[in-house]
């Protein structure tokens, strides 16, 4: 990579470019007053290359997916053959392939002994061609641990063992304890998690009797299957001790599991002899080794089978010492040593802004917002709309319509009466005893918003004559006619 500057001109170049080398480039400009940037994106057209594990282990009857990772620019065309011969095919009917835009799977659930072997990926496009043989190979059971030492207590026993040498292709997953008196027929066993075993190579196995020989050994289970089975180890359990002069316990024995977290751990605590006094607690104490401080002293009740130690450095390695104490006294310390895990780079996925909140937390907290949004909805609705739980407690508590409900009445009124777009007349139909005070003579009242418009009033003349009449015919009902339109309105005015 060389950069010339000349002028106002820069310049970068590449020598032996790589696909890796394609991205975007920024060239910045800067002097006293400020600076200015562009960037610019490099394309890099190249030859498809393909990774992925060369050796699959399936059996017969189980699916796996051979994965072809294709890098490529232009996009390649992924094709899987089949000693030569272009795949899925009718001759392959328990063969399926899945595409996705970098990797291409070949998912096999093997028949029979002919499905094992070489599968072909190719990866063409218009700059070249690669391709990769991938052999799928048939899993075999595990070969079986070795047993390195037992190490017998008066009712357990730890064995401590090595790893099958060949895990046939496939992850172990369980180990299997089998275990027996002598001069019995019957083996006792018990399954243990690969994880929890492997991390110290070392099950623990309980329920034996005092100063009686046993036979153990060892088999490993994967997905094919259970393994070959170690020879038998011969060790005889210890008797009861009567207490000693002291009476101190035995120290427990201890065992670790590592939390998925990395920096935490399980440890477990196996009850030893107690020296013929009931234990009344356990004390255990740890810290970092190259740290001189202990960590606060923990105390366990006695039923207690194991403590958590929690948010551990990461990548230290610890120690920990458990003692046992009775009514005479404390056991030897029991020393356990663990290493935590590295720090993940990656922010784990439940980091979320919320996971110290509990549920009846946030529910509580979406109870009040709602709450506080009805309050500020009904108060709009109150002076807006004059509607709402304020607008009943107005009206009902104290007896007012709320601000502005008389002007609202008039804006109604008036509506009615000029704003109806229908040119037809408002007619209204009243008897006589309906009449107002204006149709009686009587003395003039002032218009309202309530009081309906009616025609010019006539002179006194008219209404006196009016008034004789009323007297000998019968009271007929009224019907007014009131026009609508807001032109003739105006013209009534000024005759009256």
């Amino acid at each position: 990579m060389v950069v010339r500057s000349h002028a106002r001109v820069s310049s970068l170049t590449l020598k032996s470019i790589q696909y890796t080398d394609a991205g975007e480039y920024i060239c910045t400009a800067s002097n006293t007053i400020g600076q200015d940037s562009q960037s610019m994106y490099l394309e890099v057209q190249y030859a498809p290359k393909l990774q992925g594990p060369v050796a699959v282990y399936t059996w017969e009857g189980n699916q796996v997916n051979i994965t072809c990772e294709v890098f490529a620019y232009p996009s390649a065309t992924i094709s899987w053959f089949r000693d030569g011969q272009l795949l899925p095919s009718s001759n392959y009917s328990n063969i399926k392939i899945y595409n996705t835009p970098s990797a291409s799977y070949l998912e096999v659930t093997p028949d029979s002994e002919n499905d094992f072997g070489n599968y072909n990926c190719t990866a063409v496009n218009r700059i070249g061609q690669e391709s990769l043989e991938f052999i799928l190979v048939q899993a075999d059971t595990p070969s079986s641990p070795s047993i390195d030492q037992v190490e017998p207590y008066s009712s357990t026993a730890q064995v401590q063992f090595d790893e099958p040498e060949a895990t046939g292709g496939v992850p172990i997953l369980k180990y299997k304890a089998e275990w027996r008196a002598m001069g019995e027929e019957v083996w006792h066993f018990k399954w243990y998690d690969a994880k929890e075993a492997s991390m110290e190579g070392i099950v623990t196995i309980v329920g034996l009797k005092p100063e009686t020989t046993y036979a153990v050994r060892l088999a490993a289970l994967n997905g094919k299957g259970l393994g070959e089975i170690s020879a038998a180890s011969e060790f005889k359990t210890q008797p009861v001790h009567s207490p000693p002069p002291q009476g101190e316990p035995s120290a427990p024995k201890l065992e670790g599991q590592m939390g998925e977290d990395g920096n935490s751990i399980k440890v477990n605590l196996i009850k030893q002899d107690d020296g013929g006094s009931p234990i009344r607690h356990y004390l255990v104490k740890y810290r970092a080794k190259l740290s001189s401080d202990w960590k606060p002293e923990i105390r366990l009740p006695s039923g207690s089978d194991h403590v958590m130690l929690k948010s551990l450095d990461w990548n230290a390695e610890y120690e920990v010492y458990v003692v046992a104490e009775n009514q005479q006294g404390k056991s030897k310390a029991a020393h356990f040593v663990f290493r935590t895990s590295a720090q993940p780079t990656a922010i784990p996925a439940n980091g979320s802004p919320t996971a110290g909140l509990s549920t009846g937390a946030i529910v509580g907290i979406l109870i009040v917002i709602f709450v506080l949004l009805l309050v500020v909805v009904d108060i709009t609705c109150y002076f807006l709309n004059k509607c709402g739980l304020l607008m009943c407690i107005a009206v009902n508590l104290c007896g007012k319509a709320g601000p502005g409900a008389k002007g609202k009445d008039m804006e109604e009124g008036k509506a009615a009466f000029s704003k109806d777009e229908s040119k037809e007349p408002i007619v209204e139909v009243r008897t006589e005893e309906e009449r107002t005070p204006n149709h009686d003579g009587g003395k003039h009242t002032e218009p309202n918003e309530t009081t309906p418009l009616t025609e010019p009033e006539k002179g006194p003349v008219e209404a006196k004559s009016e008034s004789q009449e009323t007297e000998t015919k019968p009271a007929p009902a009224e019907v007014k006619t009131v026009p609508n339109d807001a032109t003739q309105t105006k013209e009534n005015e000024s005759k009256a």
